[in-house]
C-alpha cells in the first residue's frame, strides 16, 4: 500500500553510507565508510577510534583533508596518532598539583 503524497519523496541507500562499523575498515565487508559508527563501551570505542585514525591516516576528527581545507583547518599528509597531546584526567591533574 502506497500513499501518493510520499511517492518519489524518499531514496533507499546502501547501509555502507551511514552504518559502517570499525570492523568494516579492517575485517568484515571492508569498504571506505562515509560515517563510522563506534560501538561498545568507552575503552573499546576509544581503542577503535585510535585504530581507525591510524588505519585511515586521518585527522583526529576523522574528516578527510579535502573537507578540512575548505574550513581552514590545518592538515597533515601523515597523521601520527600518538603525536597528539593526551588530555589528562582530573585525578592526574590533582596529583601533579599536590607534588
Amino acid at each position: 500500500m502506497e500513499d501518493d503524497k510520499f511517492k518519489d519523496k524518499y531514496r533507499l541507500y546502501d547501509y555502507k553510507n551511514f552504518n559502517s562499523r570499525f570492523e568494516n575498515i579492517e575485517d568484515l565487508d571492508v569498504h571506505k565508510p562515509l560515517v563510522l559508527h563506534f560501538t561498545g563501551r568507552g575503552k573499546r570505542k576509544q581503542s577503535h577510534y585510535k585504530q581507525s585514525q591510524k588505519l585511515l591516516n586521518m585527522h583526529p576528527s576523522l574528516v578527510e583533508n579535502s573537507i578540512l581545507i575548505k574550513y581552514g583547518i590545518e592538515i597533515n599528509q601523515n597523521y601520527l596518532v600518538d603525536a597528539y597531546p593526551k588530555k589528562s584526567s582530573i585525578i592526574n591533574r590533582i596529583i601533579r598539583k599536590l607534588r
